[in-house]
């Protein structure tokens, strides 16, 4: 991270550090069905503290969404950017399930209202790091800046001369004419 002194960054990882501190212990995946979505929320970001996942790495999650939402422009559901951001979220190593040592694995379904919840979470906390220009200052590096040429047209076929004759035969015979025209093989 270019900016990692700044004092808005510095402040929007330590809230994100907070978030993800103040949730308490996280449940298994299979108490997580019975949550509502807001306690499904929580319970993936006290899974993600107790992975050990950095407040920085969710702060460049959210950056790049809303980077790749404001270069794409409106995507979807008006709720996109806030379920790619939690995707995204859930996908770092340690946050997605409950792995026991004598049953099968356990992953919840990355789908719902918990998904809303939890990017509108992260968006909102990181969202005093970013400043006005940060999104369009990101734009501008992610584009090539070597202008690569376009590749050289095809040349042309060969058989324009026997298309040629295949489209007299076409049309005379539409006429009610009759052409015999034999393809060069």
């Amino acid at each position: 991270m270019e900016h990692r002194e700044d004092r808005a960054v510095q402040m929007a990882v330590r809230s994100l550090e907070g978030l993800m501190a103040s949730q308490g212990k996280s449940k298994d995946a299979y108490h997580q069905r019975g949550m509502t979505p807001e306690a499904k929320a929580r319970n993936t970001l006290a899974r993600l503290h107790e992975a050990g996942k950095a407040a920085q790495t969710l702060l460049l999650i959210v950056l790049t969404i809303q980077a790749a939402h404001a270069e794409l422009g409106p995507w979807g559901a008006p709720d996109w950017e806030a379920v790619q951001i939690s995707k995204q979220a859930k996908r770092l190593r340690g946050a997605a399930g409950t792995h026991y040592p004598d049953a099968p694995s356990r992953y919840p379904r990355s789908e719902g209202l918990y998904l809303r919840h939890l990017g509108r979470m992260l968006a909102e906390r990181a969202s005093l790091g970013i400043g006005g220009d940060t999104i369009d200052h990101i734009r501008e590096r992610a584009r090539p800046s070597i202008k690569r040429p376009r590749p050289k047209p095809a040349p042309p076929r060969d058989d324009t001369v026997d298309e040629l004759r295949r489209m007299q035969a076409f049309t005379a015979a539409l006429r009610g004419g009759s052409w015999t025209v034999t393809a060069r093989g």
